[in-house]
């Protein structure tokens, strides 16, 4: 597994996400499958409304990824996907550092 730094204001950004434990919560979630966020909130006894102010958040800081389907009755079905497989955080005496490690991309046979 390979790990990137996150450097300046993203880090704070991650540290904010990481706090929160819906956001957490939503991003375990949603590392196996992309998921609507019906499913998310039934799933983790979570309001329909604050699955979708987190999945905001989420998505601003890239942390999840959205993807859409038409259903047959004609309409757009959103579904979520965290694209980071593990963040790590350490506090030492030169400050935090933040690494992430995003899942590997599946390259496609032709």
């Amino acid at each position: 597994m390979e790990f990137r730094k996150i450097y300046d204001e993203r880090k704070e950004k991650f540290l904010f996400v990481l706090a929160d434990k819906i956001c957490r919560t939503i991003i375990a979630s949603t590392i196996d499958r992309a998921k609507s966020a019906i499913e998310i909130s039934n799933e983790n006894n979570i309001s329909v409304a604050t699955v979708y102010r987190k999945l905001e958040i989420l998505l601003n800081n890239k942390i999840i990824t959205p993807s859409a389907i038409i259903s047959k009755e004609g309409k757009k079905i959103f579904f979520y996907k965290a694209h980071i497989s593990h963040i790590q955080t350490c506090f030492d005496i030169n400050g935090i550092e933040v690494k992430i490690s995003n899942f590997p991309k599946i390259q496609e046979n032709n």
